[in-house]
C-alpha cells in the first residue's frame, strides 16, 4: 500500500508546481507546500505569555486634591513687558 501512495502527485499551493504528495509539507498558514517554499512560523507572530501576576502598589499613595491655579501676579512682576502693562 506504501508503494500505491507513492506514485500520487500533489501541486504546492505557492509555485504552483507538481511533486510526489509525501514530499510536501503543511505549513501553519494550512498551505501545502514544497520543500523549497516551505517556511517555519515566525516566534514573533505568536503572543507572548508573559505572566506579570498582580499590580505593585504604589510607594506612597496619598488622596487625590484638586489642582490650585497659582495667581498671574508673579509672573506679572517678573516679566511685565509680557504681561500687557507699559514699561
Amino acid at each position: 500500500m506504501s508503494s500505491i501512495s507513492n506514485m500520487y502527485l500533489g501541486i504546492c499551493d505557492r509555485c504552483g508546481l507538481q511533486y510526489k504528495k509525501v514530499t510536501l509539507k503543511k505549513e501553519w498558514t494550512n498551505m501545502v507546500v514544497c520543500e523549497s517554499c516551505y517556511e517555519e512560523k515566525h516566534p514573533q507572530l505568536e503572543p507572548r505569555h508573559k505572566d506579570l501576576g498582580d499590580p505593585k502598589p504604589l510607594r506612597d499613595p496619598r488622596k487625590d486634591t484638586p489642582i490650585q491655579t497659582s495667581s498671574n501676579a508673579a509672573y506679572t512682576a517678573a516679566f511685565p513687558h509680557t504681561a500687557g502693562g507699559r514699561p
